[in-house]
């Protein structure tokens, strides 16, 4: 396989590669008792996959534990003080992706939204971004062409009174 990559591929494996067999369920093994519900689970064989941040089971996506006790002292941080920065709130609501793109639900019940109120936080952000908007600090979508192809970029919006395409033929001529 290596050589076949190096010399068809012209591609150069990473140093720490691993071939593992993917977790699943041994149906032949008697069925071990979860410890926290009493339910009895399938006995599973290989490894989970974790990329990404992402831990990869046979039968449901979990997070790292890194990103989970990170999360968790995140809250606990907001929970203990009195008021609530954007900041915060915005880093607290960008960990929250996670949650709802996994199957960690029931952690988020426990760990998270005892002490942290998300709507609360979602308005807070909100709040914020649109006193940016009132101090002309937006951020708008201009289209530049680089050779043949049409490429956007994001500005800060100009406190010149110009108008975008205006700035734009201001900033081609050199000013």
């Amino acid at each position: 396989m290596q050589d076949y990559l190096k010399n068809e591929m012209h591609q150069k494996i990473k140093y720490n590669w691993q071939v593992f067999r993917f977790e699943y369920p041994d149906r032949k093994a008697p069925p071990v008792i979860d410890k926290k519900t009493g339910k009895e689970k399938p006995k599973t064989r290989g490894r989970a996959l974790d990329f990404m941040g992402f831990v990869f089971h046979y039968n449901r996506t979990t997070l790292r534990k890194s990103i989970l006790k990170r999360a968790t002292k995140k809250a606990h941080r907001i929970a203990k003080k009195e008021k609530v920065n954007w900041y915060d709130a915005s880093a607290m609501l960008a960990s929250m992706g996670w949650f709802t793109h996994t199957d960690t639900y029931g952690f988020y019940e426990d760990h998270i939204k005892p002490y942290v109120n998300i709507k609360q936080l979602k308005k807070k952000v909100s709040k914020h971004s649109k006193k940016g908007v009132k101090n002309n600090d937006v951020r708008m979508v201009s289209v530049r062409k680089y050779g043949q192809a049409d490429r956007v970029g994001h500005d800060i919006k100009p406190d010149s009174g110009l108008s975008a395409k205006e700035h734009r033929r201001t900033d081609q001529e050199g000013h």
